[in-house]
């Protein structure tokens, strides 16, 4: 319990020296404070401190740096799309062709099949079939023409 006391002491003597400080927080982020330093007082972290006016540059240098980013990433995404949309166009452009010249080969092929048919009358097994009833028809008719003259 007294260690409680003692703790409760030590915050109430702490608490209005961290009010008395100076602070100074973003406007985009509030909860990213900077509290000035007194020449000579120690910095509470290593790296390097920025004067006002150069923190200021070095953050309009990255939100430019972001925009010229974001800028960059929009116009190649853009430029994608484009080459996208050509290489669609291109493809059914050959399609379209490659339709058009197949058409146009089955129709060439349609009329030279057309072209290669012969009426049945000139068929091989017809001209056969009508040849040998011609030829037997006429040896049928020799051969009863030589036994009525005997």
């Amino acid at each position: 319990m007294t260690l409680l006391r003692w703790l409760a002491f030590l915050f109430v003597l702490l608490a209005p020296c961290a009010a008395d400080a100076i602070k100074i927080c973003g406007d985009h982020k509030p909860e990213n404070c900077a509290q000035p330093l007194v020449k000579g007082q120690p910095a509470p972290f290593t790296g390097q401190l920025n004067t006002r006016s150069l923190q200021i540059d070095l953050d309009l240098k990255a939100e430019s740096c972001a925009t010229l980013i974001e800028r960059e990433v929009e116009f190649e995404r853009k430029k994608l799309e484009l080459d996208l949309k050509l290489e669609q166009h291109l493809r059914s452009e050959e399609q379209t062709a490659f339709e058009r010249a197949l058409a146009a080969a089955l129709a060439d092929r349609d009329r030279w099949k057309r072209a290669a048919e012969i009426p049945f009358y000139e068929r091989p097994w017809f001209v056969a079939l009508l040849t040998t009833g011609v030829i037997g028809g006429t040896v049928a008719a020799i051969l009863r023409l030589s036994k009525e003259d005997r």
